[in-house]
């Protein structure tokens, strides 16, 4: 009888684990322009649709996840017409948490979180970035409204001056966050184009998430990055692609030259912005041996093509897939974001990555010693 009595027992404790949910609700206030949400698992690293949930009438809504693992999902936030607002989800076994989030015809804002120190963080760090992206699309918006070079050029300085301060205070920020799965994610999608110049950061997210989550896609990706073949004092890898012309061109027929290997697209605002800066370079530094490798992202070859005419981009070395992000060059390089570049020396060794602004002319004058 007792035999029986403890199976029955543990049948129930065991009916009782595999029935527990985590569960999220939630409210949105402001305009009522969603309906559904649509859940999505990040498990393999890209979005694999598990459920949509509707958005009840009083705009709350309650989503319940069979998480068996901590791990890292997406709410796709849907309204009539195009509209979609994505929403980053930590999910851990058994939780139970409240969000808030404000609606807008311009954005959907997640407010304030209860429940999940993940969550907060990314609640935190959504509200610094939304700030950072709104001062830095002011900045644009100044420099498409003039002509004047040199007010462009202090534009751009006043660009990428806060632009480094913000990333400095984010990455210090997440430094003191690194025990939080939540910390990854953001880490990785806000430093990845950039790794080695947070390498320290990612050093200690990996060494703290790795014995808790050994299998999460997101953990596994900073420890292989971690060796990064993108790094100061590698052969930069060999490129082959076509220019706007049909014509093959290869990295290695410029050994010999400084090279800067430059991604950008026609559709990328900060990337025309620092154009200038890299035509002032080319101009400046040419006939001492530098050249520059664009490689673009763009799908459209009109656009690509129109952009160089129009920002002056005079140098031969342009290559695209027209693939945008899909580009092999780009995955080959870990170009994740864009702009984006890498310096190689004569010998076609990396001496730096990512130099934008007054950064690149000081190194391209420590170089060339004029």
């Amino acid at each position: 009888m007792k035999r029986i009595s403890l199976l029955v027992c543990l049948m129930g404790l065991f009916a009782s684990t595999i029935a527990s949910k985590s569960v999220y609700y939630g409210r949105i206030d402001g305009k009522q322009l969603y309906q559904v949400i649509v859940v999505n698992s990040l498990e393999s690293g890209s979005p694999q649709m598990l459920t949509t949930v509707p958005i009840r009438p009083d705009s709350t809504f309650k989503i319940e996840i069979d998480a068996q693992k901590s791990d890292f999902y997406t709410l796709m936030f849907q309204g009539s017409g195009n509209l979609r607002r994505p929403q980053y989800l930590v999910v851990h076994p058994s939780d139970s948490v409240y969000m808030h989030f404000k609606s807008s015809y311009t954005d959907l804002q997640l407010d304030s979180v209860s429940g999940s120190q993940d969550m907060q963080v990314i609640c935190d760090y959504q509200r610094m970035s939304i700030k950072a992206s709104g001062d830095l699309k002011a900045l644009e918006n100044k420099f498409a409204q003039t002509k004047d070079t040199l007010v462009q050029r202090s534009i751009q300085n006043e660009y990428y001056n806060y632009y480094m301060q913000y990333e400095f205070n984010i990455s210090k920020w997440l430094s003191k966050r690194t025990k939080l799965l939540a910390t990854a994610l953001l880490a990785y999608s806000e430093f990845n184009k950039d790794f080695m110049a947070h390498k320290q950061l990612f050093t200690a997210i990996y060494k703290d998430l790795k014995p808790m989550y050994p299998n999460n896609v997101f953990v596994k990706e900073i420890g292989s990055n971690i060796d990064n073949p993108i790094q100061v004092g590698k052969q930069a890898p060999e490129i082959v692609a076509e220019s706007p012309e049909g014509k093959q061109l290869k990295l290695s027929d410029l050994k010999g030259k400084v090279v800067l290997i430059d991604f950008w697209a026609s559709w990328c605002r900060p990337c025309r912005m620092e154009n200038p800066n890299v035509v002032a370079a080319y101009n400046k530094y040419n006939s001492k041996g530098f050249e520059v490798f664009s490689v673009s992202l763009d799908e459209s070859k009109d656009s690509w093509k129109f952009a160089i005419s129009a920002d002056n981009l005079n140098w031969p070395n342009h290559v695209s897939s027209l693939r945008r992000w899909s580009c092999p060059i780009a995955k080959l390089y870990r170009a994740y974001a864009i702009p984006y570049s890498i310096l190689i020396d004569a010998s076609g060794s990396i001496i730096a990555v990512n130099l934008r602004g007054e950064d690149l002319q000081n190194k391209l004058k420590d170089l060339f010693g004029i």
